[in-house]
Order: C-alpha cells, then structure tokens, then sequence
C-alpha cells in the first residue's frame, strides 16, 4: 500500500512539475503582447523613462524562449540588450526589489519597469 502512495505522489509532483514549467514559458505571440505592453508605457514609469523600445527590439527580445519569461531574469536580459550601442557593449546593473527593476547603463538610468517580479532585493552587474 505505501508502494503505490508514494508512486502516486512522485507521479503528482512530476505532473505539476510540468504544468509549472508549461507555464513558465509563452508563446511567441505572447511574448511579442507582453513586451510590448512592458516596454511601450503601461508598465513603466514615465517620469524616469528615457528608452523608446522598437518593434525590432522587442522581436529581438522575444527570439530566445528563456528570455520570454515573467521574473527578474528576463529583465536582466533585457537590460543587457538595452545596454547595447552598435558593437560597444556597455556596462550595466540591474536592481530588482520585487517591486521594481531599474537598469543602468554607464551610470545612467535607462528604464524602470514598476511591475518586474523576481527574487527580493537582488542585484546583479556586469557587461554582456
């Protein structure tokens, strides 16, 4: 009886596993929605914006699946991509307090997203 409790209960977490994992992800079409909303002025604060995001850029952000995630991950790597001039890629740091993510390029604010969900109070720096 305990034999099939437990083989009941690995197939369960394996199950939700996957839904998890299902939903983590989106849709290209998705992606393209929610990137768009984020970064052309519902989701960011206007007082500290200074990035106007292009089709390109946000097809860009959408091309890699890893990137088409909710999380302060998808954040640092549109940071990375913002950060960007040419061939020159400058440094940048990305503050996440679950709150809010704010991306700096060169010391310089570049864009605030004030709905970024992520781990609390990390920071992570870097050049790309």
């Amino acid at each position: 009886m305990n034999f099939y409790r437990s083989a009941f209960f690995l197939v369960l977490s394996f199950l939700s596993l996957v839904i998890i994992s299902v939903n983590a992800t989106w849709t290209e079409g998705e992606c393209l929605d929610e990137w768009t909303r984020r970064l052309s002025g519902e989701d960011v604060d206007r007082d500290n914006r200074n990035f106007t995001p292009s089709y390109r850029f946000i097809r860009a952000a959408c091309e890699d699946k890893e990137v088409c995630r909710l999380g302060w991950t998808s954040w640092k790597d549109c940071c990375k991509r913002m950060c960007r001039k040419g061939d020159d890629y400058r440094r940048y740091r990305i503050t996440d307090n679950q709150t809010g993510c704010t991306c700096f390029c060169n010391h310089q604010m570049k864009l605030f997203i004030s709905l970024c969900k992520g781990r609390n109070d990390q920071d992570y720096s870097g050049s790309w």
